[in-house]
Protein backbone atom coordinates (compact mmCIF):
# COMPACT_ATOMS: atom_id res chain seq x y z
CA UNK A 1 0.00 0.00 0.00
CA UNK A 2 1.43 3.48 -0.66
CA UNK A 3 1.68 6.28 2.04
CA UNK A 4 -1.28 7.99 0.14
CA UNK A 5 -3.17 5.38 0.06
CA UNK A 6 -2.76 5.31 4.01
CA UNK A 7 -3.75 9.03 4.21
CA UNK A 8 -6.90 7.92 1.93
CA UNK A 9 -7.54 5.12 4.89
CA UNK A 10 -7.06 7.73 8.02
CA UNK A 11 -9.17 10.31 5.79
CA UNK A 12 -12.30 7.95 5.11
CA UNK A 13 -15.12 9.74 6.68
CA UNK A 14 -16.34 8.42 10.66
CA UNK A 15 -17.71 4.73 10.47
CA UNK A 16 -20.89 3.54 12.50
CA UNK A 17 -20.54 0.64 13.84
CA UNK A 18 -23.77 -1.52 15.00
CA UNK A 19 -24.38 -1.86 18.83
CA UNK A 20 -24.59 -5.36 20.59
CA UNK A 21 -26.35 -4.44 23.34
CA UNK A 22 -29.83 -5.90 23.22
CA UNK A 23 -32.03 -8.93 21.84
CA UNK A 24 -33.64 -9.24 18.54
CA UNK A 25 -37.30 -8.09 18.14
CA UNK A 26 -38.67 -12.22 18.13
CA UNK A 27 -37.36 -12.04 21.83
CA UNK A 28 -39.07 -8.17 22.09
CA UNK A 29 -42.68 -9.68 20.77
CA UNK A 30 -42.66 -12.64 23.67
CA UNK A 31 -42.21 -9.58 26.36
CA UNK A 32 -38.64 -11.13 27.05
CA UNK A 33 -36.60 -8.43 25.78
CA UNK A 34 -36.12 -5.00 23.52
CA UNK A 35 -33.64 -4.38 20.85
CA UNK A 36 -31.23 -2.06 20.97
CA UNK A 37 -29.09 -0.48 18.25
CA UNK A 38 -27.06 1.94 16.48
CA UNK A 39 -24.61 2.22 19.31
CA UNK A 40 -20.60 2.90 17.87
CA UNK A 41 -19.27 5.41 15.96
CA UNK A 42 -15.19 5.76 15.34
CA UNK A 43 -14.51 9.16 14.54
CA UNK A 44 -11.36 9.93 11.89
CA UNK A 45 -8.23 10.94 12.21
CA UNK A 46 -8.81 14.43 11.95
CA UNK A 47 -11.17 14.17 15.53
CA UNK A 48 -14.28 15.22 13.92
CA UNK A 49 -17.51 13.34 13.05
CA UNK A 50 -18.93 12.81 10.21
CA UNK A 51 -22.71 11.97 10.50
CA UNK A 52 -24.01 8.73 9.05
CA UNK A 53 -26.88 7.44 7.25
CA UNK A 54 -26.15 3.84 7.78
CA UNK A 55 -29.50 1.77 8.22
CA UNK A 56 -29.55 0.28 11.85
CA UNK A 57 -30.89 -3.01 13.06
CA UNK A 58 -31.90 -5.29 16.38
CA UNK A 59 -28.77 -7.68 16.57
CA UNK A 60 -28.68 -11.17 18.60
CA UNK A 61 -25.34 -12.20 20.61
CA UNK A 62 -24.05 -13.77 17.51
CA UNK A 63 -24.20 -10.81 15.43
CA UNK A 64 -20.47 -9.41 14.28
CA UNK A 65 -20.02 -5.72 14.46
CA UNK A 66 -20.25 -3.94 11.44
CA UNK A 67 -18.74 -0.68 10.05
CA UNK A 68 -21.75 0.54 7.93
CA UNK A 69 -20.54 3.56 6.06
CA UNK A 70 -17.11 2.01 5.79
CA UNK A 71 -16.53 0.61 2.17
CA UNK A 72 -15.80 -2.97 3.91
CA UNK A 73 -18.58 -3.84 5.81
CA UNK A 74 -19.98 -7.36 6.72
CA UNK A 75 -23.15 -8.22 4.90
CA UNK A 76 -25.55 -11.36 6.31
CA UNK A 77 -25.66 -14.56 4.62
CA UNK A 78 -29.19 -16.25 3.97
CA UNK A 79 -27.51 -19.33 6.38
CA UNK A 80 -27.20 -17.10 8.78
CA UNK A 81 -23.19 -16.95 8.60
CA UNK A 82 -21.26 -14.02 7.68
CA UNK A 83 -19.58 -13.37 3.94
CA UNK A 84 -16.24 -11.22 5.49
CA UNK A 85 -14.35 -9.05 3.24
CA UNK A 86 -11.98 -9.78 0.11
CA UNK A 87 -8.19 -10.90 1.14
CA UNK A 88 -7.00 -7.83 -0.82
CA UNK A 89 -9.19 -5.26 1.39
CA UNK A 90 -8.13 -7.00 4.65
CA UNK A 91 -4.29 -6.69 2.94
CA UNK A 92 -4.42 -3.30 2.59
CA UNK A 93 -5.58 -2.59 6.00
CA UNK A 94 -2.61 -4.83 7.11
CA UNK A 95 -0.19 -2.94 4.61
CA UNK A 96 -1.34 -0.27 6.51
CA UNK A 97 -0.82 -1.29 10.49
CA UNK A 98 2.75 -2.53 9.10
CA UNK A 99 3.75 0.64 7.85
CA UNK A 100 2.50 2.52 11.06
CA UNK A 101 4.11 -0.45 13.05
CA UNK A 102 7.73 0.46 11.15
CA UNK A 103 7.20 4.35 11.86
CA UNK A 104 6.88 3.47 15.77
CA UNK A 105 9.65 1.02 15.60
CA UNK A 106 11.66 3.67 13.85
CA UNK A 107 11.08 6.66 16.27
CA UNK A 108 11.76 3.99 19.19
CA UNK A 109 15.26 3.17 17.77
CA UNK A 110 15.93 6.75 17.51
CA UNK A 111 14.98 7.27 21.84
CA UNK A 112 11.73 8.80 20.61
CA UNK A 113 8.19 8.72 21.43
CA UNK A 114 6.08 8.23 17.91
CA UNK A 115 3.91 10.68 17.07
CA UNK A 116 -0.07 10.98 18.06
CA UNK A 117 -0.72 10.80 14.81
CA UNK A 118 1.04 7.75 13.86
CA UNK A 119 -0.06 6.03 17.11
CA UNK A 120 -4.10 6.97 17.16
CA UNK A 121 -4.03 6.11 13.03
CA UNK A 122 -2.59 2.78 13.70
CA UNK A 123 -5.24 2.09 16.25
CA UNK A 124 -8.10 3.09 13.90
CA UNK A 125 -6.90 0.24 11.57
CA UNK A 126 -6.29 -2.53 13.59
CA UNK A 127 -9.94 -2.05 15.28
CA UNK A 128 -10.94 -2.14 11.49
CA UNK A 129 -9.01 -4.95 11.27
CA UNK A 130 -11.16 -6.78 13.54
CA UNK A 131 -14.34 -5.82 12.85
CA UNK A 132 -13.63 -7.72 9.33
CA UNK A 133 -12.07 -10.77 11.15
CA UNK A 134 -14.33 -13.63 12.21
CA UNK A 135 -15.48 -12.26 15.90
CA UNK A 136 -14.48 -15.98 17.49
CA UNK A 137 -11.10 -16.02 16.15
CA UNK A 138 -8.15 -15.13 18.36
CA UNK A 139 -6.93 -12.22 15.97
CA UNK A 140 -10.31 -10.82 16.30
CA UNK A 141 -9.27 -10.41 20.01
CA UNK A 142 -5.75 -9.33 19.78
CA UNK A 143 -6.87 -6.90 17.07
CA UNK A 144 -8.90 -4.72 19.99
CA UNK A 145 -6.88 -5.34 22.59
CA UNK A 146 -3.52 -3.83 20.69
CA UNK A 147 -5.89 -1.26 19.68
CA UNK A 148 -6.68 -0.69 22.96
CA UNK A 149 -2.84 0.07 23.71
CA UNK A 150 -2.27 2.21 20.59
CA UNK A 151 -5.29 4.50 22.40
CA UNK A 152 -3.25 4.44 26.06
CA UNK A 153 -0.12 5.23 24.05
CA UNK A 154 -1.71 7.99 21.91
CA UNK A 155 -3.15 9.72 25.07
CA UNK A 156 0.24 9.76 26.80
CA UNK A 157 1.49 11.94 23.72
CA UNK A 158 -1.81 13.75 23.88
CA UNK A 159 -3.88 13.64 26.92
CA UNK A 160 -6.83 15.83 25.85
CA UNK A 161 -7.64 13.77 22.85
CA UNK A 162 -11.22 13.32 22.66
CA UNK A 163 -10.98 10.65 20.03
CA UNK A 164 -8.48 8.43 21.14
CA UNK A 165 -10.46 8.49 24.73
CA UNK A 166 -13.55 7.66 22.50
CA UNK A 167 -12.42 4.72 20.46
CA UNK A 168 -10.69 3.73 23.41
CA UNK A 169 -14.38 3.28 24.87
CA UNK A 170 -15.35 1.48 21.54
CA UNK A 171 -12.42 -1.19 21.79
CA UNK A 172 -13.27 -2.24 25.38
CA UNK A 173 -16.88 -2.25 24.54
CA UNK A 174 -16.17 -4.97 21.09
CA UNK A 175 -13.50 -6.44 23.84
CA UNK A 176 -15.97 -6.92 26.35
CA UNK A 177 -18.58 -9.28 24.06
CA UNK A 178 -15.66 -10.82 22.85
CA UNK A 179 -14.96 -12.41 26.09
CA UNK A 180 -17.95 -12.77 27.20
CA UNK A 181 -18.61 -14.86 24.18
CA UNK A 182 -15.63 -16.90 25.58
CA UNK A 183 -14.07 -16.15 22.58
CA UNK A 184 -10.21 -17.76 23.75
CA UNK A 185 -6.80 -18.42 21.87
CA UNK A 186 -3.14 -17.59 21.71
CA UNK A 187 -1.73 -13.98 22.99
CA UNK A 188 -0.31 -13.71 19.64
CA UNK A 189 -1.49 -15.15 15.99
CA UNK A 190 -0.76 -18.35 15.02
CA UNK A 191 2.36 -18.83 12.59
CA UNK A 192 -0.19 -19.51 9.51
CA UNK A 193 -1.93 -16.33 10.23
CA UNK A 194 1.72 -14.44 10.94
CA UNK A 195 0.91 -11.79 7.99
CA UNK A 196 -1.91 -10.73 9.78
CA UNK A 197 0.32 -9.23 12.69
CA UNK A 198 0.89 -5.39 12.32
CA UNK A 199 2.32 -4.31 15.41
CA UNK A 200 5.22 -2.73 16.35
CA UNK A 201 8.25 -4.86 17.64
CA UNK A 202 7.91 -2.89 20.72
CA UNK A 203 4.58 -1.85 21.06
CA UNK A 204 3.21 -1.05 24.57
CA UNK A 205 1.86 -3.60 27.12
CA UNK A 206 -1.44 -5.21 26.54
CA UNK A 207 -4.05 -4.48 28.27
CA UNK A 208 -5.09 -7.41 31.04
CA UNK A 209 -5.88 -10.15 28.79
CA UNK A 210 -7.87 -11.72 31.87
CA UNK A 211 -9.78 -8.57 32.22
CA UNK A 212 -13.72 -9.94 33.00
CA UNK A 213 -16.72 -8.35 30.72
CA UNK A 214 -18.03 -6.34 33.20
CA UNK A 215 -14.29 -4.96 33.70
CA UNK A 216 -13.96 -4.10 30.42
CA UNK A 217 -17.04 -2.14 30.34
CA UNK A 218 -16.50 -0.13 33.42
CA UNK A 219 -13.15 0.76 31.48
CA UNK A 220 -15.34 1.65 28.67
CA UNK A 221 -17.73 3.62 30.97
CA UNK A 222 -14.77 5.87 32.42
CA UNK A 223 -13.31 6.57 28.56
CA UNK A 224 -16.83 7.96 27.51
CA UNK A 225 -16.74 9.55 30.71
CA UNK A 226 -13.24 11.54 29.60
CA UNK A 227 -13.92 11.72 26.51
CA UNK A 228 -16.95 13.90 27.15
CA UNK A 229 -14.85 15.72 29.31
CA UNK A 230 -12.76 17.28 26.34
CA UNK A 231 -16.16 17.27 23.70
CA UNK A 232 -19.08 18.00 25.88
CA UNK A 233 -21.34 18.30 23.25
CA UNK A 234 -20.87 14.95 21.24
CA UNK A 235 -24.20 12.95 21.64
CA UNK A 236 -22.92 9.61 20.45
CA UNK A 237 -20.46 9.59 22.61
CA UNK A 238 -23.87 9.86 25.45
CA UNK A 239 -25.85 7.52 23.51
CA UNK A 240 -22.45 4.81 23.65
CA UNK A 241 -22.14 5.58 27.17
CA UNK A 242 -26.02 4.94 27.65
CA UNK A 243 -24.68 1.14 25.78
CA UNK A 244 -22.06 0.32 28.30
CA UNK A 245 -24.66 1.01 31.17
CA UNK A 246 -27.27 -0.47 30.11
CA UNK A 247 -25.37 -4.05 29.30
CA UNK A 248 -23.33 -3.81 32.63
CA UNK A 249 -26.76 -3.25 34.46
CA UNK A 250 -28.44 -7.05 32.79
CA UNK A 251 -24.98 -8.48 34.44
CA UNK A 252 -25.28 -6.36 38.01
CA UNK A 253 -25.40 -9.20 41.10
CA UNK A 254 -27.68 -7.10 43.01
CA UNK A 255 -31.17 -4.87 42.25
CA UNK A 256 -29.76 -2.14 43.73
CA UNK A 257 -26.98 -1.40 41.77
CA UNK A 258 -29.08 -2.90 38.44
CA UNK A 259 -31.74 -0.31 39.11
CA UNK A 260 -28.71 2.37 39.27
CA UNK A 261 -27.52 1.87 36.20
CA UNK A 262 -30.49 1.33 34.63
CA UNK A 263 -31.38 4.99 35.52
CA UNK A 264 -27.65 6.10 34.42
CA UNK A 265 -28.25 4.76 31.36
CA UNK A 266 -31.77 6.54 30.96
CA UNK A 267 -30.10 10.07 31.84
CA UNK A 268 -26.90 9.58 29.36
CA UNK A 269 -29.54 8.62 26.35
CA UNK A 270 -32.05 11.56 27.68
CA UNK A 271 -29.30 14.15 27.42
CA UNK A 272 -27.97 13.15 23.54
CA UNK A 273 -31.72 13.53 22.19
CA UNK A 274 -31.84 17.19 24.62
CA UNK A 275 -28.81 17.88 22.73
CA UNK A 276 -29.96 17.01 19.47
CA UNK A 277 -33.51 16.42 18.88
CA UNK A 278 -33.06 14.60 15.74
CA UNK A 279 -30.80 12.11 17.39
CA UNK A 280 -33.13 9.00 16.69
CA UNK A 281 -30.61 6.25 17.44
CA UNK A 282 -30.66 7.71 21.18
CA UNK A 283 -34.51 8.12 21.50
CA UNK A 284 -34.98 4.80 20.31
CA UNK A 285 -32.62 3.02 23.09
CA UNK A 286 -33.85 4.79 25.42
CA UNK A 287 -37.28 3.13 24.58
CA UNK A 288 -35.71 -0.36 24.17
CA UNK A 289 -33.99 0.24 27.69
CA UNK A 290 -37.38 1.56 29.39
CA UNK A 291 -38.54 -2.07 27.88
CA UNK A 292 -36.38 -4.34 28.93
CA UNK A 293 -36.03 -2.89 32.39
CA UNK A 294 -39.65 -3.15 32.40
CA UNK A 295 -39.59 -6.82 31.17
CA UNK A 296 -37.65 -7.24 34.00
CA UNK A 297 -39.68 -6.07 36.25
CA UNK A 298 -42.51 -8.18 34.85
CA UNK A 299 -40.79 -11.40 35.58
CA UNK A 300 -39.46 -10.66 39.13
CA UNK A 301 -43.21 -9.43 40.00
CA UNK A 302 -44.87 -12.61 38.61
CA UNK A 303 -42.12 -15.03 40.20
CA UNK A 304 -42.74 -13.17 43.51
CA UNK A 305 -46.57 -13.55 43.48
CA UNK A 306 -46.95 -16.78 41.11
CA UNK A 307 -48.93 -18.69 43.34
CA UNK A 308 -50.43 -16.38 45.51
CA UNK A 309 -54.40 -15.39 44.76
CA UNK A 310 -54.22 -11.45 45.24
CA UNK A 311 -57.44 -11.62 47.28
CA UNK A 312 -55.40 -13.85 49.68
CA UNK A 313 -53.07 -10.46 50.35
CA UNK A 314 -53.68 -8.28 53.47
CA UNK A 315 -54.03 -4.78 52.59
CA UNK A 316 -50.50 -3.40 52.52
CA UNK A 317 -49.31 -6.09 50.88
CA UNK A 318 -52.02 -5.85 48.20
CA UNK A 319 -51.05 -1.77 48.06
CA UNK A 320 -47.60 -3.19 47.38
CA UNK A 321 -48.16 -5.27 44.30
CA UNK A 322 -50.55 -2.51 42.74
CA UNK A 323 -48.03 0.06 43.54
CA UNK A 324 -45.49 -2.42 41.97
CA UNK A 325 -47.95 -3.50 38.80
CA UNK A 326 -48.11 0.44 38.34
CA UNK A 327 -44.74 1.13 38.20
CA UNK A 328 -44.04 -1.59 35.64
CA UNK A 329 -47.13 -0.27 33.29
CA UNK A 330 -45.19 3.29 33.36
CA UNK A 331 -42.28 1.98 32.48
CA UNK A 332 -43.67 0.30 29.28
CA UNK A 333 -46.12 3.27 28.25
CA UNK A 334 -42.57 5.14 28.29
CA UNK A 335 -40.82 3.12 26.57
CA UNK A 336 -43.66 3.08 23.86
CA UNK A 337 -43.05 7.10 23.81
CA UNK A 338 -39.77 6.99 22.92
CA UNK A 339 -40.14 4.05 20.31
CA UNK A 340 -43.24 6.03 18.55
CA UNK A 341 -40.92 9.22 18.41
CA UNK A 342 -37.90 7.76 17.14
CA UNK A 343 -40.34 6.16 14.92
CA UNK A 344 -41.99 9.76 13.83
CA UNK A 345 -38.33 10.60 13.32
CA UNK A 346 -37.25 8.36 10.87
CA UNK A 347 -39.99 6.31 9.52
CA UNK A 348 -38.12 4.78 6.29
CA UNK A 349 -35.74 2.26 9.52
CA UNK A 350 -37.75 -1.26 9.34
CA UNK A 351 -36.55 -1.82 13.44
CA UNK A 352 -38.70 1.09 14.29
CA UNK A 353 -41.46 0.36 12.47
CA UNK A 354 -41.47 -3.17 13.76
CA UNK A 355 -40.76 -2.36 17.31
CA UNK A 356 -43.31 0.33 17.21
CA UNK A 357 -45.88 -2.40 15.99
CA UNK A 358 -44.64 -4.72 19.23
CA UNK A 359 -45.30 -1.50 21.30
CA UNK A 360 -48.43 0.66 20.08
CA UNK A 361 -50.91 -0.76 22.25
CA UNK A 362 -49.06 0.28 25.43
CA UNK A 363 -49.72 3.77 24.55
CA UNK A 364 -52.72 6.10 25.63
CA UNK A 365 -53.74 6.04 21.84
CA UNK A 366 -54.78 8.34 19.88
CA UNK A 367 -52.53 9.82 22.06
CA UNK A 368 -48.55 9.73 22.56
CA UNK A 369 -48.39 10.74 26.50
CA UNK A 370 -50.99 11.87 28.90
CA UNK A 371 -50.98 12.15 32.72
CA UNK A 372 -51.81 14.78 35.68
CA UNK A 373 -50.42 18.06 35.30
CA UNK A 374 -50.33 21.11 37.64
CA UNK A 375 -50.99 24.33 35.43
CA UNK A 376 -51.72 28.25 36.68
CA UNK A 377 -55.09 29.35 35.62
CA UNK A 378 -55.15 31.15 32.38
CA UNK A 379 -53.65 34.91 33.14
CA UNK A 380 -53.25 34.35 36.87
CA UNK A 381 -49.46 33.44 36.93
CA UNK A 382 -47.76 35.84 38.65
CA UNK A 383 -50.28 37.93 39.73
CA UNK A 384 -52.20 38.81 43.59
CA UNK A 385 -54.70 36.33 41.90
CA UNK A 386 -52.45 33.31 40.90
CA UNK A 387 -54.48 29.95 40.93
CA UNK A 388 -53.37 26.28 39.66
CA UNK A 389 -55.12 23.48 38.35
CA UNK A 390 -54.18 19.67 38.49
CA UNK A 391 -55.61 18.81 35.24
CA UNK A 392 -55.42 15.59 32.77
CA UNK A 393 -53.54 16.84 30.02
CA UNK A 394 -52.34 14.66 26.66
CA UNK A 395 -50.39 14.98 23.88
CA UNK A 396 -50.68 14.19 20.61
CA UNK A 397 -49.33 15.25 16.70
CA UNK A 398 -51.10 18.69 17.32
CA UNK A 399 -50.96 20.22 20.83
CA UNK A 400 -50.32 19.53 24.42
CA UNK A 401 -53.70 20.75 26.25
CA UNK A 402 -56.08 20.22 28.93
CA UNK A 403 -58.22 17.27 28.30
CA UNK A 404 -62.12 16.46 27.57
CA UNK A 405 -64.07 14.24 29.80
CA UNK A 406 -63.74 11.92 26.83
CA UNK A 407 -60.41 12.19 26.32
CA UNK A 408 -59.87 11.62 29.72
CA UNK A 409 -61.67 8.44 29.37
CA UNK A 410 -59.92 7.27 26.26
CA UNK A 411 -56.12 7.86 28.28
CA UNK A 412 -56.28 7.66 31.57
CA UNK A 413 -56.65 3.72 32.02
CA UNK A 414 -53.62 3.11 30.31
CA UNK A 415 -51.72 5.68 31.19
CA UNK A 416 -51.46 5.48 35.07
CA UNK A 417 -54.16 2.83 35.83
CA UNK A 418 -55.96 5.83 37.88
CA UNK A 419 -58.80 7.28 36.93
CA UNK A 420 -58.31 11.17 36.03
CA UNK A 421 -61.13 12.28 37.80
CA UNK A 422 -59.91 14.62 40.27
CA UNK A 423 -59.48 17.86 38.09
CA UNK A 424 -63.14 17.70 37.54
CA UNK A 425 -63.58 19.19 41.49
CA UNK A 426 -60.44 21.64 41.75
CA UNK A 427 -62.05 24.28 39.88
CA UNK A 428 -64.48 25.89 38.23
CA UNK A 429 -66.10 24.34 34.85
CA UNK A 430 -66.52 27.97 32.97
CA UNK A 431 -62.34 27.88 33.10
CA UNK A 432 -61.32 28.03 29.96
CA UNK A 433 -59.02 24.56 29.32
CA UNK A 434 -55.45 25.26 28.61
CA UNK A 435 -54.32 24.50 25.24
CA UNK A 436 -50.63 24.58 23.82
CA UNK A 437 -50.19 23.83 20.04
CA UNK A 438 -46.97 22.14 18.98
CA UNK A 439 -45.98 25.48 16.62
CA UNK A 440 -46.51 27.85 19.03
CA UNK A 441 -43.57 26.27 21.72
CA UNK A 442 -39.63 27.08 21.09
CA UNK A 443 -38.22 25.97 23.92
CA UNK A 444 -38.97 23.58 26.62
CA UNK A 445 -36.55 22.44 29.79
CA UNK A 446 -36.93 21.68 33.53
CA UNK A 447 -36.64 24.35 36.22
CA UNK A 448 -36.57 24.51 39.59
CA UNK A 449 -38.23 27.50 41.63
CA UNK A 450 -38.93 28.15 45.16
CA UNK A 451 -41.37 30.41 43.80
CA UNK A 452 -43.53 27.43 42.08
CA UNK A 453 -46.03 25.01 43.88
CA UNK A 454 -44.22 21.70 44.90
CA UNK A 455 -43.44 19.33 43.01
CA UNK A 456 -41.00 19.08 39.71
CA UNK A 457 -41.66 21.59 37.18
CA UNK A 458 -40.95 22.57 33.45
CA UNK A 459 -41.03 25.29 31.34
CA UNK A 460 -42.19 26.09 27.79
CA UNK A 461 -41.25 28.83 26.00
CA UNK A 462 -43.81 29.93 23.74
CA UNK A 463 -44.09 32.78 21.03
CA UNK A 464 -47.20 34.01 21.66
CA UNK A 465 -45.93 34.60 25.26
CA UNK A 466 -42.74 36.00 26.74
CA UNK A 467 -43.01 34.67 29.87
CA UNK A 468 -43.74 31.02 28.75
CA UNK A 469 -45.88 28.50 30.78
CA UNK A 470 -44.91 26.71 33.95
CA UNK A 471 -46.11 22.88 34.55
CA UNK A 472 -45.99 20.93 37.92
CA UNK A 473 -45.40 17.33 37.63
CA UNK A 474 -46.13 14.71 40.44
CA UNK A 475 -42.68 13.24 40.28
CA UNK A 476 -39.24 13.67 38.37
CA UNK A 477 -39.12 10.94 36.19
CA UNK A 478 -42.40 12.16 34.93
CA UNK A 479 -40.91 15.94 34.62
CA UNK A 480 -38.59 14.30 32.32
CA UNK A 481 -40.53 12.40 30.14
CA UNK A 482 -42.66 15.38 29.44
CA UNK A 483 -39.65 17.55 28.84
CA UNK A 484 -38.45 14.98 26.14
CA UNK A 485 -42.27 14.36 24.49
CA UNK A 486 -42.55 18.09 24.12
CA UNK A 487 -39.18 18.64 23.03
CA UNK A 488 -39.22 15.89 20.15
CA UNK A 489 -42.78 16.27 19.01
CA UNK A 490 -42.55 19.83 18.60
CA UNK A 491 -39.40 18.96 16.25
CA UNK A 492 -40.88 16.42 14.62
CA UNK A 493 -44.08 19.08 13.98
CA UNK A 494 -41.66 21.92 12.43
CA UNK A 495 -39.25 19.10 10.51
CA UNK A 496 -41.05 16.13 9.47
CA UNK A 497 -44.47 15.62 7.30
CA UNK A 498 -47.75 16.97 9.22
CA UNK A 499 -49.19 12.97 9.50
CA UNK A 500 -45.13 11.52 11.01
CA UNK A 501 -46.36 11.59 14.62
CA UNK A 502 -50.17 11.00 13.24
CA UNK A 503 -49.10 7.66 11.48
CA UNK A 504 -47.01 6.72 14.39
CA UNK A 505 -49.87 6.66 16.61
CA UNK A 506 -52.32 5.32 14.25
CA UNK A 507 -52.47 1.36 13.88
CA UNK A 508 -51.96 0.42 9.96
CA UNK A 509 -55.96 -1.19 9.49
CA UNK A 510 -57.24 1.65 10.92
CA UNK A 511 -55.37 4.59 8.60
CA UNK A 512 -56.93 2.56 5.72
CA UNK A 513 -60.47 2.79 7.44
CA UNK A 514 -59.74 6.84 7.33
CA UNK A 515 -58.42 6.57 3.95
CA UNK A 516 -61.72 4.55 2.64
Amino acid sequence: MTEQSCHDLEDQPAAYKSCFGGEELKRAKAALSGGLVGGTIKVNFNNEMTPSTSQLSTLSSSTSHASASSQYHHRGSSDGGMHYPHEHQVRDLNHAAKMYAQLEDQARSKGQMPDYDTLYSHGLVLQELAAKSNPSSAEHRLYLQQACDLYEASLQVRPSSHAALYNWGVALTDLARVVRMGSTGPSQPSEADSGMTAVSSSAVPHVQLQMSPQACLALASQKYAQALKWQPNNPQALNNWGLVLQEMSAHAQQHAERDRLVQCALEKFRCAIRMRPDFDRGCYNLGTVCYTYASTLQAELSAQYRGIPANTLDSEGLKQRQAKEAEIRTAFTTAAQYICLAYALQQHKDIYRKSLGVVRSMLPLPFLRAGHLLAPLPGTLGTSQEAWRRDWFVLDQASLRAASSMETSLSSSISSGLVAMTQLHLSPSSDPPLVIPLTDMYDVRRVDDVSLPAGHALWVGLHSDPLGIYLIAEDAASADTWVDALLLCHYIALTRSPEALSEALTPAHKRVSIKE
